[in-house]
């Protein structure tokens, strides 16, 4: 088994797993783009981008996420369709579903649009989830999802997890908050100016509040299946969960972003990477039991 798992994990293994899913990546989201182009749902790619560079994007992006999220894999002791079901659920929560309310929120994209991007995205992210999930097997079988998480919540009172959770939830926006201050001289120009075409509107504190404080405890309980399953002390856990919301949910996104100016992209990258990093181990902080 050992032996098994260290070839998953050399280098070449890693590599050409990783190049295989970059490739699957690249044929999906090009076929998923398309029907929305023949619908009229998906807007046709600016001419200034050259064909050549999006599809490179693709291929670097799904790389990225299979380097990531593949070690994951080997390390999620369940049954097959168990393991794939928590990938599935952790590259479509991030990569997507989580940002769907800011979409909402901070664009004016139609809603026939967005109802689209939430299906292809569906569809992407269980592809690759499959294909992970096979080209990066577990080596061993050691429980089912569910006792597992059962046990997680066995190791603290009911009264400790809400408020690890409460606090979770709350810690986020100012974490959110912090990094997109930072950052706000960078992507905020973009936000005001409506001639350049990019749909996007700031709303109100009023109306960001709540959402990001439902965002920040559906972050959390995302994370649970990791938490829960992968055996690993507290801080190189947290790094692990940075980093898959860095590259799933952040630099991915942004890199195959290619209707948006690229100044905007590297700073809405860069402020999401740190973000992610700082979400990671604060949940790794509150919510990680010892095995």
């Amino acid at each position: 088994m050992a032996a098994k798992n260290r070839s998953l994990l050399g280098p070449i293994g890693l590599v050409w797993r990783s190049v295989v899913v970059g490739l699957i990546y690249v044929v999906t989201s090009m076929i998923t783009a398309s029907l929305g182009s023949s619908m009229g749902v998906v807007s046709d790619i600016p001419t200034s981008v050259d064909p050549t560079i999006i599809m490179l994007s693709m291929f670097v992006g799904g790389t990225l996420i299979s380097l990531v999220m593949g070690p994951i894999s080997t390390k999620l002791t369940l049954p097959h369709a168990q393991r794939i079901g928590v990938l599935f659920l952790v590259l479509y929560m991030f990569a997507y579903l989580i940002g769907a309310p800011e979409v909402a929120l901070f664009t004016t994209y139609s809603l026939q649009f967005q109802a689209f991007i939430l299906i292809m995205q569906f569809i992407v992210n269980l592809i690759l989830a499959v294909s992970i999930g096979i080209l990066f097997p577990s080596p061993q079988i050691r429980t089912g999802l569910m006792k597992e998480v059962r046990g997680y919540f066995a190791k603290r009172k009911e009264g400790e997890w809400l408020w690890r959770f409460g606090l979770a939830s709350v810690l986020f926006f100012p974490i959110y908050f912090f990094f997109g201050f930072v950052f706000s001289p960078i992507t905020v120009p973009y936000y005001n100016n409506p001639e350049l075409g990019l749909s996007l509107v700031i709303p109100s504190f009023e109306i960001m509040l709540p959402v990001e404080l439902v965002r920040g405890l559906i972050y959390a309980l995302t994370v649970v299946p990791l938490l829960a399953v992968i055996r690993m002390p507290k801080w190189r856990l947290g790094l692990w969960m940075g980093l898959i919301l860095a590259i799933v949910g952040a630099a991915v996104p942004q890199l195959v972003n290619v209707a948006w100016p690229l100044p905007l992209r590297l700073g809405h990258g860069v402020e999401m990477v740190l973000d992610s990093f700082a979400q990671g181990l604060m949940m790794a902080w509150l919510l990680w039991v010892e095995k």
